[in-house]
């Protein structure tokens, strides 16, 4: 199966509109893709730039196969420009005003002027993660949403559109994607769940809670190299290239991969906090006599013997721990610390 008919399962729906408008040539110039589960919204971004630029769609369907739908999967396309958050703050910078840097706002919109030669003849920009763009940001999009050039597409990806500018939203057409499973993907999940489980059970076995706090700990210390690994795999190739012909720009973009580094790293430390709220609000509800089958992400107990008398009060305390957890790490505090007090908190009465 294609990825295009991968993601169109999920969102037939969906899919089946945009390809009709297609085929009847009225495909709005920008989108404001909204989920809350992060590979979906992504994916569909990806399935929609093939739509709309596949020089070879039959009755509004991308074909699948042809050099430019492989091109825009694999993220090669000369077509397409991406941009995503990245930095400590992990934000979407407006940019320099001249030569801006790649992944900034202004960079983005200053790709859309440049001549697109190819044969799909058209240019496509993705913003993920689009909640990210502070108001100026926001602001120097603008224009660009508003007179976009000729063949154009714009999709901005979001999980979080509330923090979009009024202005902004107007501007685009809104897809929605709803769905009520959420896939956490960073290295160290399928062994988390199991420890989060054997700290509720751990009750005032202090031995058996440090062994968990530490594990914990080290899954999250893993995530910093988990996103340094990814990011040298994105970018060493062409900074190694760039080298021999100007050091000046190799320095920029070395200075560019860390920051992409760094955002990829806390939007990962974000997933991995969120997986453990999950966790135990999941497992709040099998305390309330709700079947795992019928749980948002019921592959959290595969590898776990549940319980069938769980403690309601104490699951609800270790979500209540989780929001603590979550709210710390918003400041600058020792992580591996504050996952040995969550771990210990959580078999403390509130």
């Amino acid at each position: 199966m294609s990825f295009y008919d991968e993601v169109k399962k999920r969102f037939v729906l969906q899919l089946e509109a945009l390809e009709k408008a297609k085929l009847e040539n009225k495909i709005a110039h920008a989108f404001l893709i909204q989920s809350a589960v992060a590979k979906d919204r992504n994916d569909f971004a990806i399935a929609l730039a093939q739509l709309a630029s596949c020089p070879e769609s039959r009755n509004g369907k991308p074909c699948t196969v042809c050099r430019i739908c492989r091109t825009i999967e694999n993220g090669t396309y000369s077509g397409l420009v991406k941009v995503s958050p990245e930095g400590k703050a992990y934000q979407i910078k407006v940019g320099e005003p001249e030569n801006p840097q790649e992944n900034s706002i202004r960079y983005f919109t200053s790709s859309f002027s440049l001549t697109n030669i190819d044969e799909a003849k058209k240019k496509t920009g993705i913003i993920f993660d689009a909640d990210r763009m502070n108001a100026e940001a926001q602001n120097a999009l603008l224009k660009t949403l508003e007179e976009p050039p000729p063949e154009s597409l714009i999709i901005l990806v979001s999980g979080n559109s509330g923090m979009l500018l009024p202005t902004t939203i107007s501007r685009c057409r809104i897809i929605d994607l709803p769905s009520r499973h959420i896939d956490f993907d960073f290295a160290g999940a399928d062994k988390l769940y199991p420890l989060l489980y054997q700290a509720f059970n751990a009750n005032d076995d202090s031995l058996q809670l440090e062994q968990c706090a530490a594990a914990v700990s080290d899954i999250a210390a893993s995530l910093k190299e988990e996103a340094e690994r990814e990011t040298e795999l994105q970018w060493q190739e062409k900074i190694d290239a760039v080298k021999e012909i100007d050091e000046r720009i190799a320095k920029k973009m070395i200075k560019s991969m860390e920051d992409t580094g760094s955002g990829l790293y806390i939007g990962k430390r974000k997933m991995f906090l969120n997986a453990i709220q999950c966790f135990y609000s999941q497992l709040f509800m099998l305390s309330q006599g709700i079947e795992i089958s019928a749980l948002p992400n019921p592959e959290f107990f595969d590898n776990i013997s549940i319980s069938s008398d769980i403690d309601a009060d104490k699951a609800l305390n270790a979500v209540q721990a989780a929001e603590k957890l979550i709210f710390s790490f918003n400041f600058s505090v020792n992580e591996s610390l504050a996952i040995r007090s969550f771990i210990f908190n959580i078999n403390i009465e509130s």
